[in-house]
């Protein structure tokens, strides 16, 4: 089983993995953004009854992956690992070996737009290709001469007597950047400053935090800001707000996710003839999709039951779709959601 917890310090999180355990045999299983390390960590995974595991800390922003089984007939091996994946491979007695991998993907490539290198002996860091001076981009795009050694590292930057080498990097920079360099802190890359590590762009010593991520957040320009921000503004009841909020995020716990999870069947309980996903439940279901023909301005119909999901939930938002165009159509579709 592989789950994506978002976190495992809760007393309800170790209840249902406990339940979980007790209903199905499951010999292997994958926790995904623990947000826990550490000696809490193992103490978690041991009282939940795992006799093995292979963890990769949370660290900062990122969230952390664990392997855990019972069963000594079965052995696990780790052949890569980083902080969003563990490459392994498995065995069980005398059995083909396969491959197993837990693997972190969905928010990575956005995290990796807002991360930096920050850098400590300068050994892991590439000098040319990875962004850890400033957070435009890599020194490649700004070289002033041709670039004999792409691959080199921040570490091969610094001459004999630990500082950095100036008059090559004048020869390879413009004189801004350089000076840029020279005045990073806290001293030039060496081994007293520990390893080098990914960073969060928007703090100041790269640990991620909730108040520079909103600040990021803020200067976005996205247009689905303004619909989060009708969503968070719409002065209706707060169940229904969080419901709709919830929905656009694609978090409403359908028939058709808890079967995934559960390994049971995921049809819909009205029509019983389709799964339930999210827009199955809130507009296709043919007991449901009676109700917003009555509600919705013939010329809207087809648009209304054609659009993908996200761009739906956008349309009723933004536009006016029922018949009396008096009415606040956001109201009416919120809650209609909310009740069906």
């Amino acid at each position: 089983m592989s789950w994506n917890v978002r976190g495992v310090a809760s007393c309800a999180f170790r209840r249902t993995l406990k339940e979980f355990l007790r209903q199905y045999n499951l010999d292997i299983v994958i926790l995904l953004e623990t947000k826990v390390s550490g000696n809490n960590a193992r103490r978690i995974i041991q009282g939940a009854g795992f006799n093995y595991f292979i963890i990769e800390e949370a660290q900062s922003f990122i969230r952390g992956i664990w392997i855990c089984w019972k069963d000594n007939s079965i052995s696990i091996t780790t052949l890569e690992s980083n902080q969003q994946f563990i490459h392994t491979r498995v065995q069980r007695h005398n059995q083909d070996p396969w491959c197993l991998t837990a693997k972190i993907v969905k928010i990575w490539p956005t995290f990796q737009k807002h991360t930096v290198k920050f850098v400590g002996d300068g050994t892991t860091t590439r000098f040319w290709t990875e962004r850890w001076v400033n957070n435009k981009g890599s020194l490649l795009n700004i070289a002033t001469m041709n670039i004999t050694n792409i691959e080199s590292t921040v570490s091969e930057w610094i001459n004999r007597d630990g500082n950095w080498n100036r008059n090559i990097l004048k020869n390879y920079l413009p004189e801004e950047k350089t000076m840029k360099i020279l005045a990073l802190p806290p001293t030039p890359p060496n081994k007293e400053n520990g390893t080098d590590r990914i960073g969060w762009m928007h703090s100041d010593n790269g640990d991620f935090s909730v108040a520079s991520t909103y600040k990021a957040l803020a200067n976005w320009t996205k247009p689905t800001t303004t619909i989060w921000s009708k969503i968070w503004k719409w002065q209706g009841p707060q169940k229904a707000k969080i419901f709709i909020w919830k929905a656009k995020h694609n978090r409403i716990p359908t028939n058709h996710k808890k079967a995934r999870m559960f390994a049971s069947r995921g049809d819909c309980h009205l029509c019983q003839n389709h799964q339930e996903d999210l827009l199955h439940a809130l507009r296709d279901c043919p007991k449901v999709s009676r109700t917003w023909v009555q509600l919705i301005r013939p010329s809207a119909l087809q648009i209304f039951f054609q659009a993908n999901r996200e761009e739906w939930m956008d349309m009723n938002i933004q536009q006016q779709l029922e018949h009396d165009q008096n009415q606040n159509w956001m109201d009416i579709f919120i809650i209609a959601c909310w009740k069906m």
